[in-house]
């Protein structure tokens, strides 16, 4: 008997950016003192992704994490925008078409899993927007194929 859906694969993908990101696995933020952008992000053979980002600590104020497309003229735009984080807190998130979107996109304290349907095309950028701060935390992604 063959299995009704085929088996799909996940790969970590790399980030890359300005420091501290350098195409590792994962970016470990340690007192990042202002808001930071990746690089840009190819994700073409990809049809899901997840994101985790995990605040440990901040001092004041917020942060909140963004996740941008590139479209073809080479212009940036939004997909999702998560709730800013004003303590402790962890995101979650999967993007993918046809997904369910989730009535909020996570919470500013604790744990929260939320998921937006939508297409992000081949190329992303993730964008960590600090008020105040500073933070600490990290940021991953995986890629579903």
């Amino acid at each position: 008997m063959s299995d009704v859906y085929p088996q799909r694969r996940e790969e970590i993908v790399p980030i890359p950016g300005p420091a501290p990101a350098a195409g590792a696995a994962f970016v470990q933020f340690t007192g990042q003192a202002g808001s930071w952008i990746s690089a840009d992000i190819p994700v073409g053979n990809f049809s899901e992704l997840a994101i985790d980002f995990d605040l440990t600590a901040i001092t004041a104020g917020s942060v909140q994490l963004a996740v941008d497309r590139k479209d073809a003229a080479g212009k940036y735009e939004p997909v999702a925008l998560a709730v800013a984080k004003t303590a402790a807190a962890t995101d979650i998130a999967s993007i993918g078409d046809g997904m369910p979107t989730s009535a909020t996109l996570g919470t500013a304290t604790g744990a929260s899993a939320w998921s937006i349907g939508v297409a992000f095309g081949d190329v992303i950028r993730i964008r960590l927007i600090m008020v105040t701060g500073p933070f600490t935390g990290t940021l991953s992604v995986k890629g579903k194929q």
